[in-house]
C-alpha cells in the first residue's frame, strides 16, 4: 500500500510558516515579514515572532502589538 499524495492545498509546512514571521535587522532596525536576511545590511535578522503587515500603515506589525493596541486588520 502506498502512502496518500500530499494535499496541494495543505499549508503546514516550514516555508509556509516562515512567511508569517516577523524579522527585525539588529543593525538598522528594519522589520521585514517571511525575509530572513536583511537586504540593506545583508545580515541575519532576529525572528520576532508571528505577524503579518498591516492593511492601512504597509508596516510589519506582531499579533503580540496588534491585541496590545486593540486589534487591526492584516493581510495575509
Amino acid at each position: 500500500m502506498t502512502p496518500p499524495s500530499p494535499d496541494p492545498n495543505c499549508h503546514t509546512s516550514s516555508t509556509d510558516q516562515s512567511a508569517h514571521i516577523v524579522y527585525e535587522c539588529s543593525s538598522c532596525g528594519d522589520r521585514f515579514v517571511g525575509v530572513r536576511r536583511c537586504p540593506e545590511c545583508n545580515l541575519f535578522m532576529h525572528a520576532l515572532g508571528v505577524g503579518g503587515v498591516c492593511i492601512h500603515c504597509d508596516e510589519p506589525l506582531l499579533v503580540v502589538e496588534l491585541l496590545e493596541d486593540g486589534g487591526a486588520t492584516l493581510l495575509g
